[in-house]
């Protein structure tokens, strides 16, 4: 695509997918109040704006698969700790 014709190119509201609930919603939870904003620059300039948020939406990812990771290692922990707790209490 030649930078001209990358100027001229505009996104309608599904964003260039089949359902735009779902990018609406994704873009939402990463930009909060100001998704709409974000949303009308994808729109108006996509060339400029999608590998900007593209980016941050990968960051996003790895910040929430991290998170997703502690979670179930103290989630693990702490059920199996209890389980084999209640299990001795039993026996006992």
């Amino acid at each position: 695509m030649t930078p001209e014709e990358a100027q001229r190119f505009r996104l309608s509201n599904n964003l260039g997918g089949t359902s735009e609930v779902i990018y609406h919603l994704a873009i939402k939870k990463i930009y909060g109040e100001q998704y709409l904003d974000v949303i009308e620059g994808i729109k108006r300039h996509p060339a400029v704006a999608v590998p900007v948020v593209l980016n941050r939406l990968k960051q996003k990812e790895d910040e929430w698969r991290k998170a997703q990771v502690q979670f179930f290692f103290f989630f693990h922990q702490f059920f199996f700790s209890s389980f084999f707790s209640k299990k001795k209490c039993k026996i006992a």
